[in-house]
């Protein structure tokens, strides 16, 4: 998950830009999730792009409800505050004939 991030083109800068932050945070019921920077480049289309921010991950969730809360503020007038109700339901995979398998692929085109 993004917490804060920034993208821009390979033309503005060759390596990928920073921005100041005053402060980051990303809860998930109330308890604080570990964020790391991150950076790196890619391409849409014919442009290189780089990007750089503060991430988040979290372990798969059991079906449930949950909050996720996430708040960053450059301290140079760009804030976030954002939260985002979740519902996590179980995972039907290949365990219960879901996908290619059962035919889901050729009826879509994808197979």
């Amino acid at each position: 998950m993004t917490v804060i991030n920034l993208q821009h083109t390979h033309s503005r800068s060759a390596t990928p830009l920073t921005m100041p932050v005053a402060r980051a945070a990303a809860h998930l019921d109330g308890v604080e999730l570990v964020l790391s920077p991150f950076s790196g480049s890619f391409r849409t289309g014919l442009t290189r792009r780089h990007t750089w921010g503060l991430w988040g991950a979290m372990e798969p969730l059991v079906p449930g409800g949950f909050v996720l809360e996430i708040k960053a503020d450059t301290g140079q007038g760009f804030r976030a505050d954002t939260a985002y109700h979740l519902t996590a339901v179980e995972h039907l995979g290949r365990e219960a004939g879901l996908g290619r398998e059962a035919g889901l692929g050729r009826e879509a085109g994808l197979g």
